[in-house]
């Protein structure tokens, strides 16, 4: 308890007035340009004039700067020729694929004994499964509580939730942090 209350973990949440995505408007809002979702790129070549990216699809483009919007796992795949600097940050990091899911089952929490449904739970699975968490997102997302429907995002926990109450499960890459890979950061 004392590592996670110094951890920030037992602190009061703020939230973003109108979710976390009002940022980003406001950057667009100014933004000058075009924006590709869902590109992929295939590889980032520097050259004199810039930087060359190249499209899976076949189509290259030439931009002033790139920003890698990615884990850092991902970054030297995708650079052709890469800094001795960018190989120091960035050769140990390893990526973490993970599955949620949105779903309304609580029965989880009655199972545990647990009458009190947090922003984030966390739950030991049985046998040598390790653990999971469980968001109470009417909590954390101010959804009205007195619903009969609760909504929740569940990570690790596939084995405890009701298949009937998925919503939807998504897949997620994530850095694998280990000391090597944030030596560097």
């Amino acid at each position: 308890m004392p590592l996670l209350n110094h951890s920030g973990m037992l602190t009061k949440w703020d939230r973003i007035v109108g979710g976390v995505y009002t940022y980003i408007e406001k950057i667009l809002l100014n933004f000058r340009g075009s924006i590709q979702c869902n590109a992929r790129l295939v590889e980032v070549t520097r050259s004199s004039t810039g930087v060359q990216i190249q499209l899976a699809e076949g189509e290259s483009q030439h931009f002033d700067k790139v920003v890698f919007a990615t884990t850092p796992g991902q970054v030297l795949k995708l650079l052709t020729d890469p800094s001795e600097n960018e190989i120091k940050r960035f050769h140990a990091w390893q990526e973490n694929t993970i599955d949620t899911m949105i779903h309304t089952d609580t029965s989880i929490y009655q199972h545990f004994g647990v009458s009190y449904f947090c922003e984030f739970d966390l739950f030991q699975n049985k046998g040598d499964q390790g653990c999971g968490y469980n968001a109470y997102l009417d909590r954390l997302c101010s959804i009205d509580a007195q619903s009969d429907t609760h909504y929740n995002l569940a990570y690790n926990l596939q084995q405890q939730i009701d298949p009937e109450k998925v919503i939807d499960i998504q897949q997620h890459t994530t850095p694998a942090y280990n000391v090597e890979a944030i030596r560097y950061r």
